[in-house]
């Protein structure tokens, strides 16, 4: 049979769905035919029917080797995307922009596949410039918005969603795509709004009501939660999404055995569902559970803002380099590193990358471990040698390779502080007048999600205030002159303020005033994790769930991972008055 014939037959196969047999036809021909485009052609689409997509890939490619093909190119691309790979993608793109008349959606898919690359800088260009030539293309300010979420620039994102909108009110994507911006800025009830206008064109997609059922659990509107998650459940029944949401529901109603439950059922249907599994970690952490959270917790590394992917990473051995990098807060810092010591004992040699600020710190504290700044971050990774020396995990993953003796004892560590520089406070700085107890305060976090249920405002402690026989220090970072002068006002009692420390940035010398201190008096913040390192008596009072971080939670009252930090917690949601009204009678 002569080749026409072959390709001709190998159609009619197609077209009779008869592919193994049209497969077989045309890799015959191919072997004495290696350079036709035709068979080629035809035999990647047969593989790709056929979902066996790396002779697809092979196929597309020889074809593409012979001469440029717009269609060929289009169908290899689509494959690399589906498959994520972006490299592979991205030389692609580039090969077609010299040859094809059609740049624009080229451009259009070099945006999107840079965005997955995470060259943020290059796909944000790239975006500004397709969406001021094309400028009613929806798809662009849609991908745009998605890519500036993923960078966190919600202000940005809010824009773009809706330069969209005044083109398309009616646009399902960029209502639900806008409203889901909103809830990621913690401005939950804006992107109800905005999910109820997504709603009004199109209810029947279960992740819209299971997204709005999110914020509703945010607001603490928890029967408004229920009933979209019921929503959800009706459409999708059976699906790993609503038993996830249903987790999280009961898990801020403080079921956490119910939300166990719940998190199990979604992980049968589905064993690697990142968020699930992620959630059923941070309850066994919070359970103190660490060996049961070990296989789930690592999920996070699918989350953002984790610098490196260490998810198959199981084992430790002595003669590991061991690179562990910061990936939370410095708080989270400060208590992870508390394992530092028994995770050097299983490896040859320990280096950690840790927030600039934390640097002199630690190399105080930790002489025996190797120290650099996150700001020589990017220069290490270029470094060849340092790359191949180095077994890398994220900070966090010493949670894997320690048992629960090892996290008891490293309660024992207490950070060294200078006597000297406490001394000058306590006889030289502070006006004390006789047998006053000396109380720390600080009732603010930084962090920009939780901040707002964390903190907790200074005048709420007026009754502790103004109790004469106590001398306080502020020991709070940030702008806080307005709500000092409010307070010293009312309660006509001075609050010590250190003007030459950068409370900030100078972490040695907030633990240094902290030190100089009673009683600490704090809210969930580095000042809290500051005390707890060097053994000071704290307070800690803290929100009912939401805010409430894994290592702080436990039946009891006092930390498992800080022996001198007692915590005071809200009875209800919101309610701070129960908390200062406990934390009166406790220093009366």
């Amino acid at each position: 049979m002569n080749l026409k014939k072959i390709i001709v037959r190998a159609s009619e196969k197609i077209r009779e769905n008869h592919l193994h047999e049209a497969k077989e036809l045309l890799t015959k021909a191919l072997k004495n035919n290696s350079n036709n485009s035709q068979l080629l052609n035809q035999l990647a689409f047969v593989c790709f029917k056929l979902n066996d997509l790396e002779n697809a890939k092979k196929f597309l490619n020889n074809l593409l080797m012979l001469s440029f093909d717009e269609h060929a190119a289009k169908n290899l691309l689509l494959i690399l995307i589906n498959s994520s790979d972006w490299i592979n993608s991205k030389s692609l793109i580039q090969k077609a922009l010299l040859y094809s008349y059609d740049k624009n959606e080229w451009n259009k898919n070099l945006a999107y596949v840079e965005g997955k690359l995470e060259n943020f800088d290059t796909a944000n260009k790239l975006y500004n410039e397709l969406i001021s030539t094309n400028n009613m293309d929806i798809n662009l300010y849609i991908n745009y918005g998605y890519l500036l979420n993923l960078q966190e620039k919600f202000d940005q994102a809010i824009k773009i969603y809706n330069d969209g909108i005044h083109i398309d009110k009616t646009n399902y994507h960029l209502l639900y795509n806008l409203g889901t911006t909103y809830k990621n800025k913690n401005n939950f009830k804006e992107s109800v709004e905005w999910f109820k206008k997504a709603l009004a064109i199109k209810d029947t997609d279960y992740k819209l009501w299971l997204t709005m059922a999110g914020s509703f659990i945010e607001m603490n509107e928890m029967d408004k939660a229920h009933d979209a998650i019921e929503n959800a459940s009706r459409l999708n029944a059976n699906n790993p999404e609503i038993y996830h949401q249903l987790a999280i529901f009961n898990q801020r109603k403080g079921l956490n055995d119910v939300s166990i439950e719940y998190l199990i059922k979604a992980l049968t249907l589905d064993p690697n569902h990142t968020e699930a599994n992620y959630q059923l970690g941070l309850i066994y952490l919070k359970q103190n559970k660490y060996d049961e959270a070990k296989n789930h917790y690592k999920y996070r590394v699918f989350k953002q803002n984790r610098q490196i992917n260490d998810f198959s990473v199981n084992e430790l051995q002595k003669k590991d380099d061991l690179l562990a990098i910061w990936e939370q807060g410095i708080g989270d810092t400060l208590i992870l590193m508390r394992l530092a010591r028994t995770i050097k004992k299983m490896v040859n040699t320990l280096t950690v990358v840790v927030q600039d600020k934390l640097y002199d710190y630690m190399r105080v504290n930790y002489p025996e471990i190797i120290f650099y700044k996150n700001s020589d971050l990017d220069i290490i990774k270029k470094n060849e040698d340092i790359i191949k020396k180095y077994k890398k995990i994220n900070l966090a993953s010493f949670l894997r390779f320690v048992n629960e003796p090892a996290i008891s004892s490293s309660n024992e560590m207490v950070h060294k502080m200078n006597q000297y520089q406490i001394e000058v406070y306590r006889n030289q700085k502070f006006k004390l007048e006789k047998e006053e107890k000396i109380i720390g305060l600080s009732w603010k976090s930084s962090n920009e999600k939780l901040r707002n249920t964390k903190s907790f405002e200074l005048m709420g402690l007026k009754e502790v205030l103004s109790n004469k026989k106590n001398y306080f220090v502020n020991i709070q970072y940030g702008e806080i002159k307005k709500e000092i002068d409010e307070i010293k006002s009312y309660c006509q009692k001075d609050i010590y303020v250190d003007n030459n420390l950068d409370y900030f940035n100078d972490i040695i010398g907030l633990s240094n005033l902290v030190a100089s201190c009673d009683v600490v008096i704090t809210c969930s913040n580095i000042t809290a994790h500051i005390a707890g390192a060097i053994n000071k008596k704290t307070y800690l009072l803290l929100p009912k769930e939401i805010g409430e971080l894994w290592y702080w939670y436990n039946d009891e009252n006092y930390s498992s991972w800080y022996p001198s930090i007692e915590i005071i917690r809200q009875k209800k949601i919101g309610d701070w008055d129960s908390v200062f009204k406990m934390i009166k009678e406790k220093l009366d």
